[in-house]
């Protein structure tokens, strides 16, 4: 298995079809999203990690540049999204390479954390991996101009870089991009 670290820039059309085609096995609740395109709600990825075994990928997560607030702070975000390993190689933790390989990249790129959404119990991944959950504190954002809490069934955790601690606070994520 191969882990590559690449910029959005960088993805040339092949590449971003096969990506489109692993989501479509990873998420197929979603197949009239990926078959067309690889961007979530109108998400641009900075970087994107592709889990490769030779010309086929088999996992892949994107990672976005976001600044949001948490409590009066402005905070820059590695935001994690689109996490997904091909059925057929499930189990074998490749997930864990390609989050410590977008966690790298982040950390060299300055980032203050890291934050992801999910449910559980797939929290229970990014935890091995040294995550952290953001419990009793609201997440917000922004939907057809109107302010919505994000469901407690949405799982807020965060990866600690130079900072061990997430500044205090509800958070908000301000805009609709999430």
């Amino acid at each position: 298995m191969e882990i590559i670290v690449i910029d959005e820039c960088d993805i040339d059309e092949h590449l971003d079809e096969v990506i489109r085609d692993t989501l479509v096995l990873c998420f197929p609740h979603r197949t009239d999203i990926f078959s067309k395109v690889r961007r979530w709600r109108g998400n641009t990825p900075l970087f994107n990690v592709v889990v490769r075994n030779g010309e086929i990928v088999c996992g892949y997560l994107a990672v976005l540049d976001r600044t949001i607030q948490v409590g009066p702070d402005k905070v820059r975000l590695a935001s994690v999204g689109l996490v997904g390993v091909a059925p057929v190689y499930r189990g074998k933790r490749l997930i864990d390479s390609a989050l410590s390989a977008a966690m790298a990249e982040a950390q060299e790129r300055k980032f203050h954390f890291g934050l992801l959404f999910t449910h559980r119990p797939t929290n229970s991944i990014y935890a091995r991996n040294g995550w952290l959950e953001l419990n009793d504190r609201k997440a917000l954002y922004i939907e057809a101009g109107k302010e919505i809490e994000i469901p407690p069934e949405n799982v807020a955790m965060y990866y600690p870089f130079k900072e061990k601690n997430f500044p205090p606070g509800d958070i908000h994520l301000l805009g609709d991009k999430w």
